[in-house]
């Protein structure tokens, strides 16, 4: 039997006005699927703007809304449990350094690992296979070697996995073809999972919802539920004015029909300028004070990627994701009876996080189960 200790460090209720739907505003698209994961973006972004002074931190800290950093620790207890790793790595050019006090930060904090490297091709395969490996081989290839460019002297990473069965899988003999409809003129011949349930179930005049659980061996500790999100109407936003906690307290537990495509997700992200119109404007210029990492005001955070890996099928979830900042020098710059429908049989949002501290591991958009 596999034993597990997680230690999360972001916890972040989701509704509207926070850092993940505001990232959301950015990034999504009406035509096209994406997904990303708030938590490892945020974990991610946290371990720079513990080294940011002045209105960067202020700024930084408005974006991802204050911090978060409320550990648990998660120890699976069966075979059917979910699995659930987050971690964080910082490699620093070997002719750069940082405060001791910035790397007890780091070490006490957010449990990274740090090491010294070159910065060379070297450098970038070995980042890449420690993603890979914490990663399940689920995200490869984050960095390429332009992302170390020579002012490049610092990388922070992290990368986070989740595999959970549910509570009840779907039956694979109950998948079958079917439309959906990508938009009002289009359908795509898809395979759907079928299955009756009592879930929990929820509906306004704008969407439906239904929460499905997956296995957890403390489910008053942390409890994985995948929530998806129906919208009324195509081609919209429904849950701008809604918190995600709303949907999860108002749920009544009903009979239903649940008819859902099965899908996979890859995407990969710049969030660069998503973050700069969020408002962290100064962490990316020549006014960014990050003098808490090496006790000089001539770092800047060049670029931040992002990559997800989000696999939903009969049997569960399996998903990952993996962010990394580059900083680098400044230069001169710059109910009962019949259960009721659920057919998800248009483009759809989908989001994977724990019922009991409302973190959100992953979310996303459907808008085309088939690419």
């Amino acid at each position: 039997m596999k034993y597990l200790v997680l230690t999360l460090l972001l916890f972040c209720k989701l509704s509207a006005g926070d850092f993940n739907f505001d990232l959301q505003h950015q990034v999504k698209r009406f035509d096209k699927n994406w997904a990303y994961s708030p938590l490892s973006i945020q974990s991610c972004l946290s371990m720079v703007a513990a080294g940011a002074s002045g209105k960067t931190a202020d700024e930084m800290e408005s974006v991802l809304k204050g911090p978060c950093k409320v550990p648990l620790n998660h120890t699976p207890l069966q075979v059917k449990d979910f699995e659930l790793t987050l971690a964080q790595g910082v490699w620093i050019r070997e002719d750069f350094s940082i405060l001791p006090s910035y790397s007890q930060t780091l070490f006490e904090e957010f449990q990274a690992s740090v090491e010294t490297a070159p910065f060379n091709l070297e450098t970038v395969s070995k980042i890449n296979g420690w993603i890979e490996d914490e990663t399940h081989q689920k995200i490869k290839n984050l960095l390429s070697l332009k992302n170390l460019t020579p002012s490049t002297v610092m990388v922070l990473v992290n990368a986070l996995y989740f595999k959970g069965s549910w509570i009840e899988p779907f039956e694979l003999s109950s998948t079958r073809e079917a439309p959906f409809y990508s938009s009002a003129e289009k359908t795509i011949k898809t395979p759907f999972m079928q299955g009756i349930r009592h879930l929990p179930y929820f509906e306004n005049d704008q969407f439906k919802a239904i929460s499905i659980t997956l296995g957890s061996s403390d489910p008053k500790s942390c409890r994985p539920v995948c929530l998806i999100v129906l919208p009324n109407e195509m081609n919209s936003d429904p849950m701008y004015d809604t918190a995600i906690s709303d949907i999860l307290h108002s749920s009544r537990l009903e009979r239903v029909n649940v008819l859902i495509p099965k899908f996979k997700i890859e995407e990969k992200l710049g969030l660069r300028e998503p973050l700069i119109q969020m408002g962290m404007e100064r962490a990316f210029s020549n006014l960014a004070d990050f003098s808490r990492i090496n006790g000089l005001t001539n770092l800047y955070v060049s670029d931040v990627l992002h990559k997800v890996f989000f696999d939903f099928n009969e049997a569960g979830i399996e998903a990952a994701a993996a962010t990394a900042a580059t900083m680098a020098i400044k230069s001169a710059m710059m109910r009962e009876g019949s259960p009721l429908p659920f057919v998800a049989d248009h483009p759809f949002y989908f989001i994977l996080l724990d019922a009991v501290t409302e973190t959100v591991f992953f979310m996303g958009y459907i808008h085309n189960p088939c690419t």
